[in-house]
């Protein structure tokens, strides 16, 4: 191999590494947006806003967003905690203003039933329509009847004689 050749080669070595830097730089630089697009993703959706309004403070699409949930666990992990912290604001926002506004809006149902439905959907375990009851644990709650004074008689030995005493009648 002459001379020449082998600086042919070394050119195309230092081209093909200086390649691969720019693709491993270009790569940090992708994560370093991700990154800060999840990070302002997550804050958006701590606000409470919606998962829409926080891919665009993201700078992204919801469509990207959504992607970038079904191929990462840990930012959906993430997301899916910061969505349920922004459920939470927005139904305190809601009830704030059902409860500063129903003097105001007595003469408008729509603003209270609105309100209410929106409280049901981001808050069903405070504002769902049915509690559930139950003993320590979960366990079903133990009833226990208690008699004072004299055991009754036998109730089957009452109705045989109240249809003896009845079938008499006209």
């Amino acid at each position: 191999m002459s001379g020449d050749d082998r600086n042919q080669v070394d050119q195309g070595a230092g081209a093909a590494d200086a390649a691969g830097y720019k693709k491993s730089e270009r790569a940090t630089e992708a994560a370093q947006i991700r990154d800060e697009a999840a990070r302002a993703i997550c804050e958006a959706l701590e606000e409470g806003q919606t998962m829409e309004s926080a891919a665009r403070a993201g700078g992204i699409a919801y469509r990207t967003l959504f992607d970038w949930r079904r191929g990462d666990p840990r930012l959906d992990e993430q997301v899916k905690a910061a969505s349920a912290v922004g459920r939470s604001v927005r139904a305190e926002k809601i009830a704030r203003a059902l409860y500063a506004g129903a003097e105001k809006c007595a003469d408008d149902p729509r603003f209270t039933t609105c309100a209410i439905f929106a409280l049901k959907n981001l808050d069903p375990a405070h504002w769902r329509d049915q509690h559930d009851i139950s003993g320590p644990g979960g366990s079903p709650i133990a009833i226990s009847i208690i008699q004072f004074g004299q055991p009754d008689d036998d109730p089957a030995e009452k109705a045989s004689g109240f249809e003896a005493e009845t079938s008499g009648r006209p």
